[in-house]
């Protein structure tokens, strides 16, 4: 510390000479304040410069595991570290860690909000038609619809909301299959190949849709249809019970008190729903 003292004094005499030369005069203060000002800013300047230095040469001698954690903590990098990814089939995925890993480097997963992936992994991991809905929603290009959902995380409604509208997403994109199924059936020249893509896309869409919100109505009664269409007469009737069941549960929740008009008219698309399952399962029991 004196030494620094010591040094500023120097400097700040050496400026003041230098200054009053420049000048003509014999001292300037202006001058001896520069000289002590600019021999601060350079050793503090160097001492910063030094200090990064260290800092970074203990960081790299860090071992690879005690790095990480030191990054996670400071939020320079991800959870997982790409340089040690090594692709695998979704499968293979055994622990929550896995999925995490899977879904952080697979495109374009890997695009979705960390808060969506979370929850999908803590209700689905030990499920094995968790595969199934990730090929499903890759098959039918469904991935990009679901970042924008970020958005009920941001308004605090996402645990609530984000299953409803996943299965609403999956639901819509099997009805284009299942209209496929319908034609080719219909059709003239029956083609076997493509009967059973088109069915098998729009069956694993609707039972995704349900494995997400087993109270997705709707979906009962496309599978009920579909079973229909194929000659599969047992496995319409049982999804006709179970829509009718789930319809009958929701039915007792008092829509009717609420304000809101999407809500109050919820008993009306039950009505609808409930009228087609009772229709079809008629046809099936006859």
């Amino acid at each position: 510390m004196k030494l620094f003292v010591i040094m500023i004094g120097i400097a700040t005499a050496i400026g003041g000479f230098v200054g009053g030369r420049i000048t003509d005069s014999t001292f300037s203060f202006l001058g001896s304040l520069v000289g002590g000002v600019g021999l601060i800013i350079c050793i503090l300047s160097l001492g910063a410069y030094f200090q990064y230095q260290e800092e970074r040469k203990r960081k790299e001698s860090l071992p690879p595991e005690l790095r990480e954690v030191f990054d996670r903590w400071t939020g320079k990098k991800p959870l997982i570290s790409k340089s040690r990814w090594t692709p695998r089939p979704f499968f293979e995925n055994k622990s929550k860690d896995d999925f995490k890993e899977w879904f952080a480097h697979v495109e374009p997963w890997n695009r979705l909000d960390f808060r969506l992936m979370d929850i999908l992994i803590e209700k689905l991991y030990t499920n094995p038609m968790f595969e199934v809905f990730v090929h499903t929603s890759q098959d039918h290009n469904l991935v990009p619809k679901f970042i924008p959902l970020q958005a009920l995380f941001d308004k605090g409604v996402g645990e609530v909301s984000i299953f409803p509208h996943i299965a609403s997403i999956l639901y819509e994109a099997a009805l284009k299959n299942r209209d496929s199924v319908r034609q080719i059936i219909s059709s003239k020249q029956l083609n076997d190949s493509e009967l059973k893509k088109q069915y098998g896309l729009a069956m694993d869409a609707f039972e995704s849709s349900l494995l997400l919100e087993p109270n997705f109505y709707p979906s009962y009664l496309q599978l009920a249809i579909l079973k229909y269409l194929i000659g599969n007469k047992s496995d319409a009737i049982k999804f006709c019970n179970q829509g009718l069941e789930t319809i009958a549960r929701m039915k007792q929740a008092p829509f009717q008190k609420t304000n809101i008009p999407s809500i109050q008219n919820a008993n009306l698309e039950f009505d609808k729903v409930e009228a087609q399952l009772k229709s079809l399962l008629g046809k099936l029991v006859v």
